[in-house]
């Protein structure tokens, strides 16, 4: 996984590629929030011009939902499961 800065960086290099199509965009993102997501999302939407963007990280082939307002997979809150320990990106909340 790269920093945040670099991440951004290289979705905003991507994004200004002069055949780059107009249009919506699709951001592929760890679905478990991992990494810099944040700072992706936000230079994809800057390079873009967009003023809002739609994040949706649930895979429910994978066990994984949103509901209630907490991310669950196999209906464990997030920051209860194996996630909670990522040595780099642990789950805090769910």
């Amino acid at each position: 996984l790269l920093p945040g800065a670099a991440a951004a960086a290289r979705v905003a290099a991507v994004l200004a590629w002069p055949g780059w199509p107009a249009g919506p965009c699709f951001l592929k993102l760890d679905s478990v929030l991992r990494g810099p997501v944040l700072a992706m999302v936000r230079a994809a939407q800057a390079a873009l011009g967009l003023p809002r963007a739609l994040l949706l990280p649930a895979n429910p082939g994978r066990g994984r939902s949103i509901a209630g307002g907490l991310y669950r997979i196999d209906g464990v809150p997030l920051d209860r499961t194996a996630f909670a320990r990522d040595p780099l990106h642990p789950a805090r909340s769910a």
